[in-house]
């Protein structure tokens, strides 16, 4: 974690991200994923959603707005060839370019004071310029406060460097894994896959009465009759499980542990999506007690 008066600074290198560039992107993606990609204003970035036609998720990201024709998807660690190859399922005779896109890396700064840093650090919060080394943009990634920094990779280093000479902490993926967990935010791939909707963990990344795309009737019903069926929960674990583990109340199913990590105290806290009748219930991973957590 970051020290008192010392924000975190944490390198996303290993995320994968598609550029989508071209006069139809903003169309070709506006049909495709779960938010209205032709209001996304320049500099925006917005958690997206692919899904099928039971809308599950299949690809879960975030769409960053350059400009009028330039699009880019960070759909994190390890995603970039499967994502390349199920946008290019979609796209026919749309005048627009898909590609790994290699020019730009991501930073978190966290902590209350980011705001400081990046000024020390010479670095504006502001309107978007494509034309610069770093975009600074709103961030959904942890709890605040926090920046997103989308900067040219040519720039990183000294980027980083200005950033920890003015104070910045570079800190691990797992301190950042451990934040958002105990925070309740939910992430790709523990909370969203392909058998999980996105409501399941809240209404991250939907734009509510948005037309046609993959899914949209059963993401629209789900939300008129506001019923999921399970529902994102913080749970404490009274011994590690692994993510992934069945979990049940007696002798009933009662959902999916997603997401684990490990406090400086030696405790475990997880989340975990669960059927509505017992999210405020005692659990169990086999042997293992799994107690909800309230918000």
């Amino acid at each position: 974690m970051s020290t008192p008066g010392r924000p975190a600074l944490f390198a996303l290198d290993a995320h994968a991200i598609i550029g989508i560039r071209g006069p139809d992107a903003a169309d070709f993606l506006h049909r495709l994923l779960t938010i209205d990609c032709r209001r996304l204003a320049p500099g925006a970035v917005s958690r997206a959603f692919l899904l099928d036609a039971r809308g599950r998720v299949i690809l879960a990201g975030r769409l960053l707005r350059v400009d009028a024709e330039d699009f880019r998807f960070d759909v994190g660690p390890g995603q970039g060839p499967a994502a390349l190859e199920r946008l290019d399922l979609y796209h026919f005779s749309e005048r627009l370019t898909l590609a790994p896109e290699t020019d730009r890396v991501v930073r978190l700064l966290v902590g209350p004071d980011a705001d400081a840093a990046l000024a020390t650090a010479g670095l504006t919060i502001g309107p978007w310029c494509a034309d610069a080394d770093v975009g600074v943009v709103p961030t959904d990634r942890c709890p605040g406060p926090a920046h997103e920094l989308w900067v040219r990779r040519g720039a990183a280093a000294a980027v980083d460097a200005a950033l920890t000479a003015a104070g910045a902490l570079p800190s691990s993926p797992e301190v950042l894994e451990t934040m958002r967990i105990s925070a309740g935010i939910p992430e790709a791939p523990g909370e969203y896959g392909p058998e999980s909707t996105p409501l399941e963990a809240g209404l991250w990344g939907i734009t509510e009465g948005k037309g046609c795309y993959p899914g949209q009737e059963v993401i629209e019903r789900t939300i008129a009759l506001g019923r999921p069926a399970r529902s994102l929960v913080r749970v404490r674990l009274d011994a590690p499980v692994p993510a992934g583990a069945p979990l049940t109340h007696g002798d009933d199913a009662a959902g999916v542990l997603t997401s684990v990590a490990r406090l400086a105290d030696g405790t475990s806290v997880g989340l975990a999506l669960v059927k509505p009748r017992f999210v405020d219930q005692p659990l169990r991973a086999g042997d293992v007690e799994i107690r909800p957590v309230s918000p």
